[in-house]
């Protein structure tokens, strides 16, 4: 892999990030059950908006773009932090 440097040299870059299987399997499945916990909230969301509070229109549709940003933002969080995780174990190992 090359670079461009300001100097408007290329210079190769060395580092190369290696990544083992057991991490692309702990963040596949932390991805897996991300997307399932969302699916699972949404799915909740929908039944209590449609089955129980019975809203329409405007109330509606802003009752559901509110279930999707709280769904998602935990779920950001949690994710996000496992990557984090898993990139800090491969910048230490270098």
């Amino acid at each position: 892999m090359y670079r461009k440097t300001s100097d408007d040299n290329i210079k190769k870059i060395n580092k190369t990030r290696k990544i083992s299987i057991s991490q692309i399997v702990i963040v596949l499945l932390s991805f897996v059950v991300s997307v399932a916990i969302v699916v699972g909230l949404l799915q909740l969301a929908s039944y209590v908006i449609n089955d129980r509070l019975h809203l329409t229109g405007l109330n509606k549709s802003l009752s559901q773009l509110i279930a999707v940003i709280i769904a998602l933002y935990p779920v950001k969080f949690t994710f996000g932090s496992i990557v984090y995780k898993v990139t800090r174990d491969i910048r230490a190992s270098e």
